[in-house]
């Protein structure tokens, strides 16, 4: 009061009427148990931030907010003092012990009375509920702060106080019912859904509980699936197909599952993991494959499966009887005629005889089906001579079995069989001399040969140099050889080149190849009688490896 006298003497009536003014507003905004700043609202809103018992600090700013109430808390200054006092109000939630949750304390501030009161939290806190739901969250602790002045006469006030428990990074995502599982058919195209059924969730808040999906990078074995399946959008957690399948070759993957949580600061990202199984469903999509012990096998299938078996000329015929080709010197026993589906889904077979070479023989036999006993996926062709043959009109005969499978696609595959006429007691009317009893021979029951990678397309290159003998006296100008398949689409990439030489034949690469690959040659020597219909043959298998550059052969 001294010092607005003082001033009020000095200046004029006008002037000092309003230094007054001022004055008087002045000491109203710094009245204890008023909020600072002039604020009149007695709502007051803190925040603090949730904490763990390992990182809780009562001196971090963190967990301490400004009451902004003036006044010094327990002070005795009639001018200044105040007494704050804490109350449950109807809505502060029944799970806070307020005395035990937060406490009061006095802090140096530059204000009005160079000291203000702050509310500060005793322990920790966790604001995230038990559910992944905000239900049960502990957002806000609601409470009353009553103040008391020490001015004469005293005076009570009343503040609402909302206290925000602001979230921390502190819980990782969690996948719902995981680990998972899920099938997908092999024909499945690249880009379809395998599974949509990954979820997450998160206690915690805001950016906190926001989850970003990811397929981890997997260790490259035969089963990571982690390069055949992709998850395009990484806020939806949906599996499709990156790469064509085969359930042939894998018929299980396993993908590890990443959700990371979108906290603000990467650093403080917290990320789960989880597994999905994917089965690979086996579809028709493969043919049915000739099986019998000794075949030459490219993919553990059968190439170019051939059988032999030998009738009387004039005979009134019975059932075949097989023998394998090449011929299987460690069981030189008699084999069946039998297919089985390559899939798994043992699809039921029918045999049926397509043609005869030379042609129109068909007639003269009787093909049959029947299940193997004890095997559920494997049949027999029972194939029957209804009528005789004249060796003098033919005496070797080509066959072409059909296996074809019942279901939707009915794929098939062939076999050859391989038919001598011979002659009764070992003779044909007497005139043995220009008979054709034998078969060209190889030397080997099998050629494998090894070429470097490269283009021969316009430079041929030398493969291999075969030779062919037959024990027949009546052959006219040796032997003819021919190729009766490739394999591994390889038909265009290898040729025959004549040497000059009886018996002798050249097999020249022709193509560009490329290394590791793999193909297999079936070379067919005949002989050369007068007669296409008495001329007999033999094949042999010539294998091809393909080695790359700067590898040893």
């Amino acid at each position: 009061m001294f010092l607005g006298q003082r001033l009020s003497f000095r200046m004029s009536t006008h002037f000092i009427s309003i230094i007054w003014i001022f004055y008087i507003d002045e000491i109203i905004a710094q009245e204890p148990c008023t909020r600072s700043a002039g604020i009149s609202d007695p709502n007051i809103a803190g925040v603090v931030y949730e904490s763990s018992v390992l990182e809780f600090d009562p001196n971090s700013p963190l967990y301490r907010t400004d009451t902004t109430i003036e006044g010094i808390n327990g002070g005795t200054d009639v001018n200044s003092g105040v007494n704050l006092t804490i109350a449950r109000t109807q809505n502060t939630p029944s799970s806070v012990n307020l005395n035990d949750l937060i406490e009061l304390v006095t802090e140096t501030v530059s204000g009005s009375f160079g000291r203000r009161t702050y509310i500060r939290l005793k322990k920790e806190i966790d604001r995230d509920g038990t559910s992944f739901t905000a239900v049960d969250d502990l957002d806000t602790v609601e409470f009353e702060i009553s103040c008391v002045s020490l001015k004469s006469p005293s005076e009570t006030k009343y503040f609402l106080v909302q206290l925000e428990i602001r979230d921390i990074n502190d819980n990782p995502p969690i996948f719902v019912n995981a680990p998972y599982t899920a099938s997908v058919d092999e024909s499945a195209s690249v880009g379809s859904t395998v599974y949509s059924g990954i979820s997450a969730t998160d206690l915690d808040a805001g950016s906190n509980k926001e989850i970003e999906f990811a397929v981890v990078a997997g260790d490259g074995s035969f089963n990571d699936g982690s390069t055949r399946f992709l998850l395009p959008i990484t806020s939806r957690g949906e599996i499709v197909v990156r790469q064509p399948l085969d359930f042939e070759s894998v018929r299980s993957y396993t993908l590890n599952i990443s959700a990371t949580d979108k906290a603000s600061n990467p650093a403080d990202r917290r990320q789960a993991t989880t597994t999905i199984t994917i089965s690979v469903n086996d579809v028709d999509d493969l043919g049915p494959k000739f099986v019998y012990t000794g075949c030459v096998e490219v993919d553990n299938v059968c190439f170019n499966p051939t059988y032999s078996t030998s009738v009387t000329s004039g005979s009134t015929g019975g059932v075949l009887v097989f023998n394998p080709v090449p011929a299987n010197s460690s069981n030189p026993n008699v084999v069946n005629i039998v297919a089985e589906d390559r899939d798994t889904l043992n699809a039921p077979i029918n045999f049926a005889l397509q043609q005869t070479l030379p042609t129109g023989y068909q007639n003269r036999f009787q093909v049959t089906t029947q299940q193997v006993s004890g095997s559920a996926n494997q049949y027999q062709a029972i194939v029957t001579q209804t009528s005789p043959f004249n060796r003098s009109q033919v005496s070797e005969l080509e066959l072409f079995i059909e296996a074809r499978e019942t279901l939707t696609n009915r794929y098939s595959n062939r076999a050859t069989i391989k038919m001598t006429i011979a002659a009764v007691n070992n003779d044909s009317d007497g005139n043995s001399c220009y008979i054709n009893r034998n078969s060209p021979k190889f030397p080997v029951p099998m050629y494998i040969v090894n070429i470097r990678e490269g283009n021969y397309t316009k430079v041929h290159q030398l493969l291999l140099e075969v030779s062919a003998t037959d024990g027949d006296k009546n052959q006219v100008s040796g032997i003819l050889f021919d190729i009766q398949g490739v394999s591994n689409n390889g038909a265009g990439k290898f040729s025959l080149k004549s040497n000059g030489q009886t018996g002798k034949i050249s097999i020249v690469c022709t193509g560009n190849i490329v290394g590791g690959d793999h193909y297999l040659i079936m070379l067919r020597a005949s002989d050369r009688d007068m007669t296409d219909s008495s001329r007999r043959s033999t094949s042999v298998p010539v294998e091809v490896r393909v080695v790359s550059l700067g590898k040893n052969r």
